[in-house]
């Protein structure tokens, strides 16, 4: 048993010791530097679990890790990006991912629109935005990717009806 008495100062060091080891851990395993990969590689960012097919999207660019920022994302971009990841298409396109993956300090103010016919998200339009501040706390993109391609892909919030006798019930 031991007994320690908190006072301001060793709350102080308690909370760089807490914070150096998070950075640490996060840094080794998603590291910032995208140097060993090719320009325009994408990845899956997920500090909550170990499942490689769900993460806050980020995209090798100049050397670093970027997240995806989340502006006009949708189904077609998800599925360039799984596809570009090995798999078959997105289940479900997330905005706002770092509540569902965590958070990630680097963000691009860019914005791809695809038909979900290319190959990777490098083949899709681009543009920087102005108008829209993507902030890495809350406007990072995510993906949750699949193997098989029988399923649909939603919007984080979406609605599905199934069940109806119609498509429309």
């Amino acid at each position: 048993v031991c007994t320690v008495r908190l006072t301001k100062e060793t709350m102080s060091l308690l909370l760089r010791v807490v914070l150096i080891c998070t950075i640490s851990i996060t840094e080794s395993q998603f590291p910032s530097s995208c140097s060993s990969y090719d320009h325009g590689d994408v990845r899956l960012y997920n500090t909550y679990t170990n499942d490689d097919e769900d993460g806050a999207l980020q995209l090798c660019y100049s050397g670093t890790w970027y997240s995806v920022c989340d502006y006009d994302w949708d189904c077609s971009d998800g599925n360039v990006a799984c596809y570009q990841l090995g798999y078959d298409k997105a289940r479900q396109v997330v905005h706002n991912s770092d509540n569902y993956f965590g958070y990630w300090s680097h963000i691009r103010n860019y914005y791809y629109s695809c038909s979900g016919n290319e190959h990777s998200l490098g083949s899709c339009y681009s543009h920087y935005t102005s108008s829209y501040h993507c902030s890495p706390s809350s406007h990072a993109a995510g993906v949750r990717c699949v193997k098989a391609s029988d399923s649909s892909c939603s919007s984080n919030g979406a609605l599905r009806l199934v069940g109806g006798q119609s498509s429309h019930e």
